[in-house]
């Protein structure tokens, strides 16, 4: 943009006929594009996009910061952004310049999809990106997440179903009162069909499990549906059911069909919710 066209649009905030301190308040939706991007922005000390807008026949320009741009981190380069429509709402006026977010659009869409499934509202989501932990799904541009444990009957995993882009249908679960996130479980949870065989497994061989039990004379750790595993307690770590641990293989009988085997360490779990490339920005509504 032109320095021309920068104190074109100042004016036109300035002199606006348009009453933005009404459009913060009533939390006005608007849409625009994306005309540029800047690092480490003087007025808000952070990196922005440039939006422009039309209202009332007139060009504006709003600023916003890169944690106002998804509900979710933004990790990715701003400059994947440029030329993308996106709606949003103004949330603050500094030194005359309008400041926007479109993650405040995200949490009131978030508030309302809440109350919805609190409703027993069931939806068809996709899923964004599938984890040893679970799945990341889609719906409205609103994050929620599937764990395992609240995918299937007998221990299978989201990864071992599901790819990226596929849908799926699924009800409320729980929702973390703190910080909003949704998690939410299969209309039906899923239960495998095959029955493995231990053939299938080789001595000193290291595999993904679950623990589904943990007793005084062992720990018992699912390797795949209809298939569990016998070995000690571990004596330096605790393990709790649903952990995911690595685990080799000891004894492998194909007679009795039973493995025997170690818990080598913990997985830990973390769930990450940032957001790679979101080329998309403008919401779909949630339905009334």
């Amino acid at each position: 943009m032109s320095e021309t066209e920068k104190e074109k649009v100042q004016e036109e905030v300035e002199n606006t006929e348009v009453d933005f301190m009404r459009l913060i308040e009533d939390k006005q939706l608007l849409k625009g594009q994306v005309v540029l991007t800047e690092s480490n922005n003087e007025l808000l000390n952070a990196d922005v996009i440039k939006i422009h807008f039309e209202c009332k026949g007139n060009l504006y320009e709003a600023l916003m910061s890169r944690d106002e741009i998804n509900i979710l981190p933004v990790r990715y380069s701003l400059i994947k952004l440029l030329g993308a429509s996106i709606e949003f709402r103004i949330i603050d006026i500094i030194d005359n310049q309008l400041i926007a977010s479109r993650k405040a659009v995200q949490k009131d869409l978030q508030t309302r999809l809440i109350e919805k499934l609190k409703e027993g509202k069931t939806i068809t989501a996709t899923f964004t990106s599938v984890k040893n932990f679970g799945g990341i799904l889609n719906f409205c541009n609103i994050p929620m997440i599937l764990r395992n444990k609240d995918f299937s009957t007998d221990y299978t995993r989201v990864i071992d179903v599901y790819e990226k882009g596929q849908k799926i249908d699924v009800k409320l679960c729980e929702v973390n009162e703190y910080n909003n996130k949704i998690f939410v479980e299969p209309i039906e949870k899923y239960r495998s069909t095959n029955t493995p065989r231990v053939e299938t497994y080789n001595v000193d061989q290291v595999v993904t499990g679950t623990v589904v039990s943990v007793t005084a004379f062992g720990v018992f750790v699912r390797l795949a549906p209809g298939l569990d595993s016998l070995c000690s307690v571990p004596l330096h770590f605790t393990v709790d059911k649903d952990d995911q641990v690595q685990y080799r293989i000891i004894s492998v009988n194909p007679e009795k069909q039973r493995i025997k085997g170690k818990i080598l360490h913990k997985i830990e779990q973390t769930v990450d919710l940032s957001v790679s490339n979101d080329g998309d920005l403008t919401q779909p509504a949630v339905e009334a």
